[in-house]
Parts: structure tokens; C-alpha cells; sequence
């Protein structure tokens, strides 16, 4: 199975799954071999017969796409909580990251928009949450991490 450069968020889930799911069967083989417990094995062994086969590379392929993807629509999502009223703090956190890599990453969608996108994208209601006057500067731009330690 190649991943095509049409392939739908579907099918490159689909990829990434099945892939994931064989690698979980082939680590509890051979967790259930290491026990000695050939039953248990042979259940893995059995499920895994019936999978479709993927190739690692080809579920590392799909993996990078749906990242690229999900991340290059990340912005929307962003705009679309700060129009329903989320503050930075609260993208951050979302994000897992801090208020200035947040409105700092978002900004640069933005401004990717405007040099790329040939007028296709109207990127006036994306600044438009870019800051809330109505939020005190503390809320807006914390030099601190929301982020849990990794």
C-alpha cells in the first residue's frame, strides 16, 4: 500500500491504525513468548494473521501527512475558540505550549496566509482575535509555560 498525495484524512488514519494495531499485536507476542505463555501468544499470533499488512515506512508516511494537515488547519480552530470567548491562556493550554508560542504560531499562519494564499484566504477576522484590549496585558502575554512538564 503506497500513500497516495490524494489520500483522504480517512484513509491515512486507516494506514496509521492498522499499522499501529499489528505493532501492538507483534509487541504482545512477544511479550506473551517472554512469559512463556504460548496460549496468549498464539491468540496475538492468530489476530495478527487477519490484519492487512503495512509497511512501517508507509504508516510513518501517513503519520507525517496527518500531522501536516491537522497542524496546518490548527489556525482555524484557534480562531474559533478566541471568537467564542477563549482567552491565550487558554489556547496555550490547550496547545500544550505557551502564550507566546501560541499567538506566536497562530500569527504566523496568518501571516503565511497573506503572502501565499492570493487573496483566497480574508485574514481579517483571524487578526481580529489576534488581542483583546478588554484583557489585561498579564492575560494576554505571561512569560510562563501553562504547559505540564514532559
Amino acid at each position: 500500500m503506497i500513500i497516495s498525495p490524494h489520500a483522504t484524512l480517512a484513509e491515512l488514519l486507516e494506514t496509521w491504525h492498522r499499522w499501529s494495531y499489528r505493532d501492538t499485536l507483534t509487541r504482545l507476542i512477544a511479550q506473551a513468548d517472554a512469559e512463556g505463555n504460548t496460549e496468549r501468544a498464539k491468540l496475538f499470533c492468530d489476530r495478527l494473521a487477519r490484519e492487512p499488512h503495512v509497511e512501517p515506512l508507509q504508516a510513518l508516511a501517513a503519520n507525517h501527512e496527518l500531522t501536516s494537515l491537522l497542524r496546518g488547519w490548527q489556525w482555524h480552530a484557534v480562531r474559533a475558540a478566541r471568537e467564542a470567548g477563549a482567552s491565550w491562556i487558554e489556547v496555550a493550554k490547550a496547545l500544550g505550549g505557551t502564550v507566546e508560542q501560541a499567538r506566536a504560531d497562530y500569527l504566523g499562519h496568518i501571516e503565511r496566509a497573506e503572502r501565499h494564499n492570493l487573496g483566497l484566504t480574508d485574514t481579517t477576522l483571524y487578526r481580529a482575535v489576534l488581542d483583546d484590549p478588554a484583557r489585561s496585558k498579564w492575560e494576554r502575554v505571561p512569560s510562563f509555560s501553562l504547559a505540564a512538564p514532559r
